[in-house]
């Protein structure tokens, strides 16, 4: 098993029911995936105040452990390490 770290971002809609989540990448650290914490807030703040929207947004680093087979396909696909 290999252990990846996997940014995942919830947003809160102000006056709606809905919790929205968006999943980001995958990093081999877990500092890595915490120094893409903010940024990635304030990516999701500054699109959603170009259509006048204002979202609680928070997001998580998850610890998730892979078979190793499944690490060709992560690097593949954006595991940044």
């Amino acid at each position: 098993m290999i252990k990846v770290w996997f940014l995942l971002a919830v947003i809160i809609y102000q006056n709606s029911d809905t919790i929205a989540y968006q999943g980001f990448t995958a990093y081999d650290e877990k500092e890595k995936c915490e120094e893409q914490e903010s940024i990635i807030e304030n990516y999701i703040l500054t699109v959603e105040s170009v259509v006048n929207r204002k979202p609680f947004v928070q997001t998580y680093c998850l610890e998730i452990n892979l078979p190793k087979r499944n690490l060709n396909k992560l690097n593949n696909s954006g595991l940044d390490t």
